[in-house]
């Protein structure tokens, strides 16, 4: 008989629990369904659709940043947490679902395909895209010279062949404004190949252990941040690469790092995007 009424309480006992954990709200599950369009540096042309943020700041933090496994990985954290601010603000976050547009270019922030590997600087198609688009403009000077173009750092995805392109500038037809190209009337585009699976996955275990993690001011929002190859010490919201990286060779952490880069903000915090969305 006892045995009954003990089966009894533990029926009683599961059912009342049931009826608890129905009327208790159910939690979102936070789920990383931003992705990134990803664009040519002139004009809208986009050359990867739908990359997930995540996958997308691998790229960049090998586009970008290009580190070995002997760099600190304070800094490359602290990298990570700019990056991924800048792709945020700069791509146009609202909220979740959003589709980010970003440019693979020094304008916005460079971005190469890990898993076939790409071009690190103009292309011949990169080129001529930007000779294109500033003559759009019609404006009386150029818009963009053919040395701007010529330099302007950019990578662009390959064909998945390992090798270096060399093309010669045709510029007979443009206007005098465009005819000083580089001392050379050929460009190189330098092939920068697929990682390995060992850097691969040093990469991504960079990008994880910092998964969606932002800079917000104390009112909640996203701050305007960005970073650059520079030396300086300086407090404003631009990280020095140059500089951070000595920080984090020194044992910062990438907590004080980003704290030496921030200063101008007052109540700053460091936490999930996805975070009360």
């Amino acid at each position: 008989m006892r045995n009954i009424y003990k089966i009894m309480i533990v029926i009683l006992t599961i059912l009342n629990i049931g009826v608890l954990v129905k009327n208790v709200p159910v939690k979102k599950e936070i789920v990383n369904d931003v992705k990134v369009n990803i664009k040519t540096c002139f004009g809208d042309r986009v050359i990867r659709e739908d990359v997930p943020l995540e996958d997308y700041l691998v790229g960049v933090l090998y586009g970008e940043e290009n580190p070995t496994v002997s760099t600190s990985k304070e800094y490359l954290k602290a990298f990570v947490i700019f990056a991924r601010t800048y792709s945020l603000k700069r791509g146009g976050f609202k909220n979740l679902g959003t589709n980010l547009s970003i440019k693979s270019c020094s304008s916005d922030q460079n971005w190469c395909d890990y898993e076939s590997g790409c071009y690190r600087n103009q292309t011949e198609e990169m080129f001529n895209e930007c000779i294109n688009f500033s003559l759009s403009k019609k404006t009386k000077k150029p818009y963009y010279s053919a040395l701007t173009c010529a330099n302007r750092v950019t990578t662009f995805p390959g064909n998945k062949s390992v090798s270096n392109k060399t093309f010669t500038v045709n510029n007979s037809k443009w206007p005098s404004g465009y005819k000083k190209v580089a001392k050379s009337s050929t460009i190189t585009s330098i092939w920068k190949k697929k990682p390995t699976d060992e850097y691969l996955a040093f990469l991504k275990s960079v990008v994880k252990e910092t998964e969606g993690l932002v800079l917000k001011d104390e009112n909640n929002n996203i701050i305007t941040i960005g970073y650059m190859v520079c030396n300086s010490n300086s407090s404003s919201n631009i990280m020095c690469m140059n500089k951070a990286k000595s920080l984090g060779n020194k044992g910062y952490t990438y907590l004080e790092i980003i704290k030496a880069y921030t200063k101008k903000y007052k109540n700053i915090k460091i936490e999930d995007y996805r975070k009360n969305i």
